[in-house]
């Protein structure tokens, strides 16, 4: 089976706004979310946001991407069991997403978030590691 992506006209320069939800939404049409969810999403204590969806409260924060990578919002039209390829076409990206759960407030400690983290860990293990940092470390642990 063959994968193509596709790039429709300008879309890098659409900047989407992008919810992670704690649901399953049976269902690929679409909706006016600024309508019928984010005119009813308030600010809370700090950076705590607050709305509701089929009468679940949630919890949400706005999550920044890290800069070190790029965000695209990909769309899959037309798929058939029966076909041989799938073209998948980008529609946007964005640079920040509103992360909700609904039993709890977002923490460090959500596995989501912690995937997030491992960009970081990922960019430090690819950095190269100089002989005289090696040096300089193996000196501290010898003070320790």
């Amino acid at each position: 089976m063959s994968i193509s992506l596709k790039v429709r006209g300008d879309t890098e320069s659409r900047n989407l706004e992008v919810h992670y939800l704690p649901a399953k939404i049976n269902g690929n049409g679409s909706t006016d979310v600024s309508n019928y969810f984010s005119s009813y999403t308030r600010e809370g204590q700090g950076n705590l946001l607050t709305n509701a969806i089929r009468g679940f409260p949630l919890n949400g924060e706005i999550v920044e991407v890290p800069t070190t990578h790029s965000s695209y919002v990909l769309q899959e039209t037309e798929f058939s069991n029966t076909e041989k390829s799938r073209n998948i076409y980008v529609t946007g990206n964005f640079s920040n997403f509103y992360y909700w759960n609904y039993d709890k407030i977002p923490s460090n400690g959500d596995a989501y978030k912690q995937a997030l983290y491992l960009f970081n860990i990922s960019k430090e293990f690819s950095e190269p590691v100089s002989e005289t940092d090696i040096q300089i470390e193996i000196e501290n642990r010898r003070k320790i």
